[in-house]
């Protein structure tokens, strides 16, 4: 289910038992977490009966005390479980995962996948799958975005459109980018509505005040290398330098994205599933989308030549006082001759 869902079930008075929080959308399950709360419980009743947990030697018996209590004077008692991914090992466990298929609907517990990592082929997500409470934090939808950051711009006495909206959403790269979320956007409306004062944004202010997001010139320029275009390569470096890219910045991000570009290739090459894919690279759905529809197009040997030029590059460029833009650029005729 989705966070909508879930929220829904709560108004409903429908939730209880173990629930996986999973997705790349931090802010949603914080603020989805937040409603539960205090939904169940005021400010009196928390120190009895909300557990926030997380890993250590005695997880497994704080997560089996806690669920195995009633609520004190409240209705609910509520066990939060933050980053279950790093705890996976210790949390794929028969007997606990029996204990949580046991629990009094007067108990909650919610484990946090953060960073949308845990894998679908272990028993702990099938526990959850199985029963339904699976709710999932993806980026939102355009529609839906536009509509949370005019109505964030509002609360802060400024005026705006549906057109500033979503060229400030595609500034930040928020569908490219996975580390944009709405958090990001939140802390940029209120640098802009900082800026504006009172009165209307403005396409022109955005660009004054908010930095463009250069993944999709990455993008970009490793297309152009891997097609030999020297000048459309040169173009978007160009691009990154007037944005302020500094060169060590630019190579990391070119280098992560080959390296994941090549790690779909070698998936491919195995004969991977679509879930093993994305298991394994542990990317949100978006970049998954974007780099699968690229990595076709591109030569097993050719990626591998390239992360080793880049290695090369980033020694070269952390022990050198020489020109590091024209290190790059040479690299881009070299890569396309």
């Amino acid at each position: 289910m989705n966070y909508r869902n879930f929220l829904n079930e709560v108004k409903m008075n429908n939730v209880g038992g173990a629930y996986l929080f999973k997705g790349i959308e931090c802010y949603l399950m914080d603020k989805t977490l937040d409603a539960l709360i205090n939904t169940y419980l005021d400010s009196n009743q928390r120190l009895m009966n909300l557990a926030d947990l997380k890993y250590s030697e005695n997880l497994i018996k704080d997560i089996k005390s806690n669920i195995s209590m009633l609520p004190l004077m409240a209705e609910k008692k509520i066990t939060v479980v933050r980053k279950a991914n790093e705890s996976i090992k210790t949390l794929n466990d028969d007997d606990l995962l029996d204990e949580l298929g046991k629990m009094s609907d007067a108990s909650i517990i919610i484990f946090l996948d953060e960073d949308d990592s845990i894998k679908k082929t272990l028993k702990f997500y099938k526990h959850f799958k199985k029963n339904d409470h699976i709710v999932s934090f993806d980026k939102e939808k355009i529609e839906d975005l536009v509509k949370w950051t005019a109505r964030k711009f509002n609360e802060l006495g400024v005026e705006v459109g549906f057109a500033e909206s979503r060229f400030l959403i595609d500034r930040l790269g928020f569908y490219s980018d996975e580390s944009v979320n709405m958090y990001s956007l939140e802390s940029e409306v209120a640098k802009l509505a900082s800026y504006i004062g009172k009165g209307r944004l403005t396409r022109g202010a955005i660009e004054k005040v908010v930095k463009e997001n250069t993944i999709d010139n990455i993008f970009a320029m490793i297309d152009a290398i891997n097609k030999k275009n020297t000048k459309a390569a040169l173009s978007e470096y160009d691009k990154l330098l007037a944005n302020g890219e500094a060169d060590i910045k630019t190579s990391y991000m070119i280098f992560r994205n080959l390296r994941l570009l090549l790690e779909l290739k070698i998936c491919d090459i195995e004969k991977k599933s679509e879930v093993e894919k994305k298991d394994l690279l542990k990317i949100s759905p978006y970049e998954y989308k974007k780099l699968s529809s690229l990595a076709y197009s591109y030569d097993y040997k050719f990626l591998l030549k390239f992360m080793n030029e880049l290695k090369d590059l980033d020694i070269s460029l952390k022990n050198t006082s020489k020109d590091s833009s024209m290190m790059i650029k040479n690299l881009i005729y070299k890569m396309t001759e």
